[in-house]
């Protein structure tokens, strides 16, 4: 799959999270470093990492889904499936679900400075498993 073409599945995968999927097209392309802001709970709920967190974890095997960086507020969120929040039990990271909205960046956007994804997603739907995320977790928190 090219590069484009990713892109382009990944942009019509996270506008699914948004009850209308034409919002987040008009943000991301309305001007560059767009972010759209966009509901968790519906396509993939977050777990969100402090700065140390996001540094320990980075390139950790454990995180195979999309993560997003926000420079800004030094920290990192992880794309895990929908409904993690109410399993969650990890005390290190909180989950966040409905009620949250998370500012997404365009897929395209892999670089600070801004928001910006770590790990992008493909387009596949592919998540991190969040017991998996969990025990990385309690793993660098040692």
């Amino acid at each position: 799959m090219s590069t484009t073409t990713s892109i382009d599945a990944a942009r019509a995968w996270l506008a699914q999270a948004d009850t209308d999927p034409d919002h987040a097209y008009r943000w991301w392309l309305s001007s560059p470093g767009s972010v759209a802001i966009l509901p968790a709970g519906r396509m993939w709920d977050v777990v969100e990492l402090g700065p140390a967190q996001a540094d320990q974890l980075a390139g950790h095997p454990a995180i195979t889904g999309p993560v997003i960086r926000y420079d800004d507020r030094d920290r990192a969120f992880v794309l895990v499936p929908p409904g993690t929040r109410d399993t969650w039990t990890s005390q290190l990271a909180p989950c966040l679900s409905e009620v949250h909205y998370l500012s997404v960046p365009d897929p395209s956007r892999t670089a600070p400075p801004g928001v910006h994804w770590v790990i992008p997603p493909d387009g596949t739907g592919t998540l991190t498993e969040p017991a998996l995320l969990a025990a990385a977790l309690a793993e660098v928190a040692l």
